[in-house]
């Protein structure tokens, strides 16, 4: 039997900020076997691009993963998932989910609230948080919940310096893709 709980690690790096990028998580699961200790699995990925920015990396780390384990639930390899424990050292992507700010946007026709006398503005990488609001939504209908952590960077943690280091790797390698959406955002701003 295959555990009904998902261990996910994810981390994204950004060379200059912006620059070229990398992205990475590490998905780990176990496996009860009868004669033994229940046996680990875990899956690494990394992925770079061309340009993007260390937000959005941040984010779409999260957002592949959780399409990853999606997949693993959809294939039969954990169909009996019940929870999901995401870990991430960006205070950023983690506040916006645990501290609702998500649908707060969405009510707010993805526009930010007006704070200490600035004006409201745009919310910042749209397209990925659309994203991680329909995963939320499958999640639900799936009855998988998601539980996510902020963990310190480079304090020692072996998952987040691997993927720390694959997301670096990435940013630095030659398999590059086109983040679509920061690139054209970036021509149309002249950036």
């Amino acid at each position: 039997m295959v555990s009904t709980t998902a261990e996910v690690w994810t981390d994204g790096s950004a060379i200059h900020n912006p620059g070229p990028a990398g992205l990475s998580y590490i998905i780990r699961y176990y496996e009860d076997k009868e004669d033994s200790m229940p046996e680990a699995h875990e899956i690494e990925f990394k992925q770079g691009f061309r340009l993007s920015t260390n937000n959005r990396m941040e984010i779409m780390a999260g957002v592949y993963a959780l399409k990853a384990v999606l997949h693993l639930v959809d294939e039969g390899t954990l169909m009996d998932l019940r929870q999901i424990n995401l870990s991430s050292d960006s205070e950023y992507f983690c506040k916006a989910v645990n501290q609702n700010w998500l649908a707060k946007w969405q009510a707010n026709d993805w526009m930010t609230s007006a704070y200490q006398g600035k004006k409201s503005q745009p919310v910042k990488n749209k397209d990925l948080w659309e994203q991680i609001v329909a995963i939320q939504e499958e999640l639900r209908a799936k009855n998988i919940t998601l539980v996510m952590t902020h963990v310190q960077g480079h304090a020692g943690n072996d998952f987040n310096e691997r993927c720390d280091e694959l997301a670096r790797n990435a940013a630095n390698g030659t398999e590059m893709l086109k983040d679509e959406q920061y690139e054209k955002q970036a021509t149309e701003y002249g950036r």
